[in-house]
């Protein structure tokens, strides 16, 4: 931020006390002394500097008149007053000023006592550092002493009366030093023990600076510890607390400082409670000292205040004091309230300060101008013209509309502000008003000073802050309104005896309560505004205003208003008139207890309906339950159904498996036996072989190998009549299954119309299904999209088409996004989400004009609910276009211009990269020139290589041309015609299964 944006900042921000801190410190370090003295100056009109700044600003001061030699000390002595007064107990700019005062030498001698004198009321019990200060002043009475012996005189002539007056007087000094508990008593003691020997100073002086002493030590040693762990908490504190006037802040530094402020009560309640020795200017002085380093904690302003009020009754000093509370803690309501009433003490006392008697004389009016003068901020020499009274109010207006821009805490805070305006216009009107003449031939003049429309302002100023009050606390604005209307009402009769008035106010008060849409509010109105009249005495509207109030009364409250009028017109009525408001009350009771009647007969009514309502439904559910369980049951008995048939079929099938198992153990037994047999056949004929001779050997093997034959040609005619019937089985199942599967297609043609995806007449239903979708693409939202490539270039050049754009986004936000480059002529917009939740998002936006089309491609990679959109014109022109190809990834728009460049293009219009969905580089680009000669120039580049790669470079292909031959426009043309009419879904079956 530069500086005059700065300066201005703080113009512009003046309760901001960051924004002065960091404008102070910027032109600091650039030594702008002159603004920075007007930057220190705005800052001092609202909050109050710390000790640094005011050093700071001092010191500024000091070299700035002496590099200019113009020495202007009234200047210089107004600054040390103004950091006097936001730091009164600041030993460190005490100091200062007094040695300003002292070496300037601008002031008399008289005149630098009083500015002394003037120190040690502030600071003079200062129990740690208010020795600094006493020592300035005994030296420089000592320096005047110095000034009044000759040099060459080795013995002082004590009775001289000057030198004997001032000796006196520095006595004077030590004695009231050395009667205040102050560190470092004992130096001044032995000063004083020095002095005393030096010029002889009497016994009794030295008498009674010996018991101050030892009074003083006494007192000193009670409050050492708390003297001592103030100064350890301020010495070990890790930095400054800054005030800052923001809540977060403010709690965190009461927070550190918390241990710090809870001592300075502790020593000041040890102050305040003690029985002897009590001195209510040290516990000022405590305070003071408590509020310099804890200047923001609430509860120690408000218990100075307090202090001040209830003890010492000086009311011009209590104002002081919450002046600086409210520069420091200035959200505070209940330091408000207190300013308010201060103001009002000091009128009042300087009120009968100067008029002791009762009634005004003609003469006191000049007294009652120079009040004016001094309260009227503007024009007091046009004072005759103005009324004493509304300068006050305007006064305290202005207090009050600056203790709105703080803000408040609470809701009470705030009314109670109000309250205080109106009771303080209300007091101060009545003092005013019991001391004017009532003489008829002064009231003219004193019109001028009192007069009833000075507290009808205030009534006229506190509703419109009501009304008109951005104020978030104000909850329940209505009730305070009528409120604050009701108390009017009593000033107007009490104070101001105007009885008129007083019953309007009344009635509009029962007015605005009808808002609220409670009758109950009106009836208590009525019933506070008759015992008003009763107390008054005003018995003929009071009888009128209960006959109009019981009518209007409730069951709630009819019992006490009932016995309120029965007891007023046994009171004050006569026989008549108590029997008239029997028959009234009577009337009344009889119409409330049919209504009463009425509303238990609907409340009976409603009961008997509800009863039934949940029968009803205790019904229907009982109904729903035992259809849900009957479902429940028959989806049971269908599940075991299915679980029988289930099982059934595992069971068949396990006995066919049995049955099968049990065929072959039986075959393989079969075999089994016959190869035994054979086997014992084998045996015995070898037996008989052994026996006979070779030659019968042989026969027999004769034998053997007819028999062989016979059984191989016996197991094989077996085999083949088993596979035989096999076959045959097998050829039934199939046929079965076949059966089976063309009566499930017929059933299903017959239900759903199905066709077979195999067939040729679904070829044929699915070319005549393209036909016809071929000819629904010319809906309304194609025809749109090929209006826009259709008609001239203009349109082309100013319709964007934008890609990528996240399903969740709306055409409300895509216009609203695109409509601050210019006026957004129409939007077609468009989206789909895909069964595998994957989506497809476009659009096209057409502009007023070509510029601002132009001006909407910066928005080309913006970043819009989490995806980078793609934004290019729908069918840009290409006049002088050049596409660029093998590009490295790396390459940048910059290092493709300096390229061209360099190799004999005067100028490159534009060059755009092209970027995937996810905005990275794809390889390529487009440039476009100005003028013919670039344009072919480019086309003409060849053997040209960036980042070892070898470039391309190619005429761009124009997109209108053969529009309709356009991959791009059969592509989108294809996305609309899915997004006009959904696909049907086709149903398939598996004829396997």
């Amino acid at each position: 931020m530069e500086m005059d944006e700065l300066i201005q900042y703080t113009i512009n921000n003046p309760f901001d006390y960051n924004g002065f801190i960091r404008a102070i410190k910027e032109l600091t370090k650039k030594s702008d002394i002159q603004n920075l003295n007007q930057i220190r100056e705005n800052m001092n009109l609202t909050f109050p500097l710390t000790e640094e700044l005011w050093l700071n600003w001092i010191t500024d001061e000091e070299n700035k008149q002496l590099n200019e030699q113009k020495y202007d000390f009234n200047k210089l002595v107004d600054l040390y007053l103004k950091a006097l007064k936001d730091c009164p107990v600041n030993i460190s700019i005490w100091c200062k000023y007094l040695d300003f005062i002292t070496v300037s030498k601008h002031l008399t001698t008289e005149n630098t006592r009083k500015e002394f004198e003037k120190s040690l009321q502030k600071v003079g019990l200062h129990t740690s550092e208010a020795t600094l200060v006493w020592n300035k002043y005994r030296k420089f009475e000592e320096e005047i002493l110095d000034s009044l012996i000759p040099d060459n005189s080795e013995n002082v002539d004590l009775k001289n009366p000057v030198i004997k007056k001032q000796l006196e007087h520095i006595g004077s000094i030590y004695l009231r030093q050395i009667s205040i508990p102050l560190a470092g008593i004992e130096d001044t003691k032995n000063d004083y023990v020095d002095f005393a020997d030096i010029y002889s100073r009497p016994d009794s002086e030295i008498q009674s600076i010996q018991d101050s002493y030892s009074k003083s030590i006494e007192i000193l040693h009670s409050v050492q510890e708390f003297e001592m762990k103030i100064y350890r908490i301020i010495t070990t504190q890790d930095s400054e607390i800054i005030i800052t006037f923001d809540g977060e802040n403010i709690q965190e530094n009461v927070q550190k400082n918390q241990e710090l402020i809870n001592i300075w009560k502790e020593y000041i309640d040890f102050e305040k409670n003690r029985k002897s020795d009590y001195d209510p200017s040290r516990i000022i002085c405590l305070y003071e000292r408590a509020l310099g380093s804890s200047s923001f904690s609430v509860d120690l302003w408000i218990e100075y205040s307090q202090f001040v009020n209830e003890k010492l009754n000086d009311f011009v000093f209590l104002n002081e004091i919450l002046n600086r509370a409210l520069r420091n803690c200035p959200w505070t309501g209940y330091l408000w309230l207190q300013k308010i009433r201060a103001i009002e003490k000091v009128l009042i006392s300087k009120l009968e300060k100067n008029f002791n008697s009762q009634i005004l004389d003609e003469n006191e009016f000049d007294i009652l101008f120079e009040i004016v003068k001094k309260k009227s901020p503007k024009n007091p020499e046009k004072i005759s013209n103005i009324n004493f009274l509304d300068s006050i109010e305007v006064e305290i207006r202005q207090i009050i509309e600056k203790a709105f821009l703080f803000g408040f805490q609470t809701e009470d805070e705030y009314i109670q502000l109000l309250y205080s305006f109106i009771d303080f216009c209300k007091r101060i009107f009545q003092a005013f008003s019991q001391r004017i003449s009532k003489d008829s031939t002064k009231k003219k003049k004193m019109s001028q000073f009192i007069h009833p429309q000075f507290i009808r302002n205030s009534y006229k100023y506190i509703l419109e802050q009501l009304e008109n009050t951005q104020n978030q606390i104000l909850t329940n604005r209505k009730y305070y309104q009528i409120e604050m209307v009701k108390h009017f009402a009593f000033i107007e009769r009490i104070v101001l005896n105007c009885y008129d008035e007083s019953k309007n106010f009344w009635e509009n008060a029962i007015f605005l309560s009808k808002d609220q849409q409670s009758q109950s509010n009106q009836v208590s109105i009525l019933y506070d505004w008759i015992q008003f009249e009763i107390s008054h005495g005003s018995y003929s509207d009071s009888r009128k205003l209960f006959k109009r109030l019981v009518p209007q009364c409730t069951l709630e409250f009819f019992n006490s208003v009932m016995s309120l009028f029965l007891r007023f017109e046994r009171q004050f009525g006569s026989l008549n008139d108590f029997e008239v408001a029997e028959k009234i009350c009577n009337q009344r009771l009889l119409e409330l207890n049919n209504k009463q009647q009425k509303i238990e007969e609907k409340k009976e009514n409603q009961k008997k309906k509800n009863q039934n309502q949940k029968k009803k439904n205790q019904n229907r559910k009982q109904n729903q339950n035992q259809n849900k369980q009957q479902k429940k049951n028959q989806n049971q008995n269908q599940n075991q159904k299915k679980k029988n048939q289930n099982q059934k079929k595992k069971n068949q099938n396990q006995n066919r498996k049995q049955n099968q198992n049990q065929n072959q153990n039986e075959n393989e037994n079969q075999n089994q036996n016959q190869n035994q047999n054979q086997n014992q056949i084998e045996n015995e004929n070898e037996n008989e072989i052994q026996n006979e001779n070779e030659n019968e050997n042989q026969n027999q093997n004769q034998n053997q190998n007819e028999n062989q034959n016979q059984n191989e040609n016996e197991n094989e005619n077996e085999n083949q009549n088993q596979n035989q019937i096999e076959n045959q089985n097998q050829n039934q199942n199939q046929n079965q299954i076949k059966m089976n599967l063309e009566e499930n297609k017929m059933d299903i043609i017959q239900n759903q119309d199905f066709v077979p995806f195999n067939s040729k007449d679904q070829k044929q239903t699915k070319n005549e299904d393209k036909k016809r979708n071929q000819e629904n693409l010319e809906n309304e939202e194609f025809q749109k999209i090929r209006k826009v490539h259709q008609e001239n270039g203009e349109k082309d050049n100013k319709t964007l088409f934008v890609n990528n754009i996240p399903f969740e986004t709306t055409e409300e936000k895509l216009e609203k996004l695109f409509s601050q480059y210019g006026k957004v002529k129409e939007v077609r917009f468009a989206k789909k989400r895909k069964e595998n939740k994957s989506s497809v998002v476009f659009a096209y936006i057409e502009f007023e004009n070509e510029e601002m089309a132009q001006k909407a491609l910066e928005l080309d990679g913006f970043k819009l609910d989490g995806k980078n959109i793609r934004v290019a014109i729908s069918c840009p022109p290409l006049k002088y276009k050049v596409f660029i190809d093998n590009l490295p990834f790396s390459a940048t728009v910059s290092s493709i211009e300096k390229l061209i460049l360099q190799n004999g293009c005067t100028e490159v219009k534009n060059i755009r990269l092209g970027l995937s969905q996810n905005g990275k580089p794809r390889g390529f680009a487009f440039a476009e020139f100005k003028e013919n000669q670039n344009y072919n120039l480019a086309l003409s580049f060849q053997n040209l290589f960036l980042e070892g790669r070898k470039i391309i470079f190619k005429k761009a292909t124009d997109q209108r041309k053969n529009f309709k031959k356009n991959p791009k426009f059969n592509m989108r043309k294809k996305s609309f015609q899915n997004f006009s009419k959904p696909k049907p879904r086709k149903q398939r079956i598996n004829l396997n299964n």
